[in-house]
């Protein structure tokens, strides 16, 4: 934890992503699973269940590209071996796909799903983009 907070760096990047990438491979043999299974499934279950999965998916791609801004800025904040150019330009593309992920699941969910809104993908371009301003 203390490495994740303190230290980041590429290689803890690519573990973070690593991590997220699991997730959303489980998440797709889950949906997987429920579609195979659809015809020992009421309607009402298979519709719950496919909303649910695909929710937990678009929270686990949304997850991914917050955890690599976050620490993409921590290390430009503390510093560190990999800070400068290269680091800034995939911080900017990733709040570059927030925004985009963000108008996305505006599209599909409206204000439907609070965990994810395009206000809060914005709000959280907008607050790392200031901080590393002010660096």
């Amino acid at each position: 934890m203390n490495q994740l907070l303190n230290y980041p760096d590429e290689s803890l990047i690519r573990e973070v992503l690593a991590d997220r990438d699991e997730a959303l491979r489980m998440n797709a043999m889950s949906l997987k699973d429920i579609v195979d299974a659809k015809q020992d499934l009421s309607n009402a279950d298979y519709a719950l269940l496919t909303e649910q999965l695909t929710r937990q998916r678009e929270m686990a791609k949304a997850s991914k590209l917050q955890m690599e801004a976050y620490f993409r800025y921590r290390i430009e904040k503390l510093n560190g071996k990999d800070k400068g150019t290269e680091n800034r330009q995939k911080l900017e593309a990733c709040l570059k796909q927030m925004e985009k992920m963000g108008e996305e699941i505006e599209k599909i969910y409206g204000n439907d799903f609070p965990f994810l809104k395009a206000s809060l993908f914005n709000q959280y371009v907008q607050q790392i983009r200031e901080a590393v301003a002010e660096m």
